[in-house]
């Protein structure tokens, strides 16, 4: 490996990031299961938009927050 002023060898690393996961449906009845719709292992800033079985645009969010 050549190493001049301008090109110094380095060792990098990375560690992969956690599955993520995303329910498949949410059923925001109050009953204590499957209420809320979150997003687990999410990136800082994360795109989403979902579509009812149609394929209508419902709800969409260019940072969601799983708020």
């Amino acid at each position: 490996m050549v190493s001049s002023p301008l090109f110094r060898p380095m060792a990098t690393s990375c560690n992969p990031l956690p599955p993520l996961e995303v329910p498949n449906i949410f059923t925001p009845n109050k009953d204590g299961r499957n209420d809320y719709f979150v997003i687990r292992n999410s990136a800082a800033q994360t795109q989403l938009k979902i579509f009812n079985r149609w394929g209508k645009l419902v709800y969409q969010s260019d940072d969601y927050q799983n708020d």
